[in-house]
């Protein structure tokens, strides 16, 4: 099945996820993730997070999760914090993600959990895209999300490309797990 009638059938079906892990549109993606080093996964995965985190903010200016979500994965990822304490805060963005009404929004606050869920393991990796392109049908509707899905893919490898080129132009500290 192409990974387009796999995204209707589940949105047929009102599954929560939209696309699997599996997916044909993620194989570029999880190939170059796996042929990257970890801490080029990590910055791709922040980047992201950020983004996402900047999109989300403004409609729910009262909630300092979003950001500090990703703040928290950062402090992480550059030892300044221990990871239960990370890991609790992303935990509580994905309950806060079931305060949310629309559907779009959720998927986004899964996005951005998963995202900073890299700094972990580099498998959180595809969660980024998985619940992101399920925030982009509910976004744009089945019938049109068609092309802004797979320019979005594309966008995904490009920026990953990016930080394989740029990961070392800024001066950095790593956690002690990351260096190696």
């Amino acid at each position: 099945m192409d990974w387009f009638t796999e995204i209707e059938a589940r949105y047929k079906r009102k599954n929560t996820i939209l696309i699997g892990q599996d997916s044909e549109l993620l194989h570029p993606l999880d190939q170059a993730c796996k042929q990257a080093e970890r801490q080029v996964v990590v910055l791709w995965g922040l980047d992201y997070a950020n983004r996402l985190a900047q999109e989300l903010q403004p409609r729910y200016p009262d909630a300092s999760i979003i950001t500090d979500v990703v703040d928290k994965a950062t402090c992480w990822a550059q030892g300044k914090c221990k990871m239960p304490e990370a890991k609790r805060m992303i935990l509580d963005f994905h309950a806060f993600a079931k305060t949310i009404d629309d559907k779009k929004d959720i998927a986004l606050c899964h996005a951005i959990g998963q995202a900073c869920s890299v700094v972990h393991t580099p498998t959180h990796a595809l969660g980024l895209p998985i619940y992101q392109i399920t925030a982009m049908v509910h976004q744009y509707g089945i019938e049109n999300c068609k092309p802004y899905i797979q320019k979005q893919v594309d966008a995904y490898v490009e920026t990953l490309q990016y930080w394989v080129i740029h990961k070392d132009d800024t001066p950095r500290t790593w956690a002690k797990f990351l260096q190696e």
